[in-house]
C-alpha cells in the first residue's frame, strides 16, 4: 500500500512540475492587475502617482496606465504628447512619428516576462516582471545613446483589483 502512494504520489508531483513548465507569463498572468504608487513634489504639493499595469496574452500584452502625465516625444523635431494610456503588442507601436517604436516580448517563461522597446532599431527600454511572493518585482532599464546615461530602476509592484480598463477606453 505505501508503494502504492508513494507511486500515485511521484506520478503526480511529475505531472503538476510538467504542467508549471508549459505555462508562460502571460498565461499565468493573463487579465491579472497590478500597481505601483510613487510621492512627487509639485508646487510644493506632495502628490501620489498612481500606475497600473495589466497583462494579456492577447493581442496587447501590456496595458500600462499612469496617473501623472506621460510625455511622449516626437524625435523628429515635432512637439510632445501628453498621455496616460499606453497599451503594447509586438511590432510597429502606432505612436507619431509612424514606425519609429517597436515592442518585442524578449522572454514569457513561466517565471519571467521580459519585453523591450526599440526606437529606430535600437534598444531603448528592457522591462522585466519577476514574481516575488505575492508581488511582481519590475526592473526597467534605459539604453542607448537617447539619454545622458544608462539607469536600472527597481519597483515592486502589488496586486490591484483597479485594471487598465477602469481608466482607459
Amino acid at each position: 500500500m505505501k508503494k502504492l502512494i508513494l507511486l500515485t504520489t511521484l506520478l503526480l508531483a511529475f505531472a503538476c512540475s510538467k504542467d508549471d513548465e508549459g505555462e508562460t507569463f502571460l498565461d499565468k498572468y493573463n487579465g491579472t492587475s497590478w500597481s505601483l504608487e510613487t510621492e512627487k513634489m509639485y508646487s510644493g504639493d506632495l502628490i501620489v502617482i498612481k500606475e497600473i499595469f495589466t497583462f494579456s496574452n492577447g493581442e496587447y500584452f501590456y496595458n500600462y496606465y499612469n496617473s501623472d502625465n506621460i510625455e511622449l516625444i516626437e524625435w523628429d523635431g515635432g512637439g510632445i504628447e501628453i498621455i496616460n494610456c499606453i497599451q503594447y503588442r509586438e511590432g510597429v507601436i502606432e505612436y507619431e512619428p509612424q514606425d519609429a517604436y517597436e515592442a518585442e516580448i524578449e522572454a514569457d517563461e513561466s517565471n519571467k516576462f521580459v519585453f523591450i522597446i526599440n526606437f529606430r532599431g535600437e534598444i531603448l527600454y528592457r522591462i522585466e516582471f519577476v514574481p516575488e511572493g505575492e508581488n511582481l518585482l519590475m526592473s526597467e532599464s534605459a539604453l542607448g545613446d537617447y539619454f545622458f546615461e544608462d539607469f536600472t530602476t527597481t519597483h515592486i509592484l502589488t496586486k490591484s483589483d483597479q485594471s487598465y480598463s477602469d481608466f482607459c477606453n
